[in-house]
Parts: C-alpha cells; structure tokens; sequence
C-alpha cells in the first residue's frame, strides 16, 4: 500500500496524456492515474506572502495553545465531554 507521497514520487516518469500500468493503492482506496499536464511552479517573494505566513503560524500557535490548556483541563478536573476531539 502507498500513501500519497509514495504515489506522487511513484509517477514522476509519466508523460502527459498517458495512463500509469499500474493500479495504485493507498489509504484512501485504490487509483487509476493518468497525468494530464505539467505545469512549473512559482515562487512570491517573501514581502507579498510575509502577512500569510504569519497568520498561518499564529493560527498555529493558537491552536497548539488550545489544545495543550484542553488536555490540562481535562487531567486536572471533572470535563464530560459530548463532542469527540
């Protein structure tokens, strides 16, 4: 079984338009792959993406705080839960 970044450096000898021989199978069931095109990637400078990543890594940050005053709540008390985390 492969999981999906086995699968994506599986299939980087495709050619576009062609379907792979294989069958592939991960965790989410299994996959018939065929590469319709590439394409290059692009690369922002660090002044037009600098807001984003620091809002990503506050929302980070935020969540990772929540989490932790949860597991302390829930170790240092009585917390009936009715919603599964």
């Amino acid at each position: 079984m492969y999981g999906l970044i086995e699968c994506r450096h599986r299939y980087l000898i495709l050619v576009s338009g062609y379907w792979h021989s294989e069958v592939a199978q991960t965790q989410f069931g299994y996959h018939i792959i065929r590469l319709e095109d590439r394409r290059g990637g692009d690369t922002a400078p660090v002044e037009e993406v600098a807001d984003k990543i620091r809002a990503y890594l506050g929302q980070q940050k935020l969540q990772s705080e929540v989490e932790t005053l949860v597991m302390t709540l829930r170790n240092g008390g009585k917390v009936e839960s009715f919603v599964n985390l």
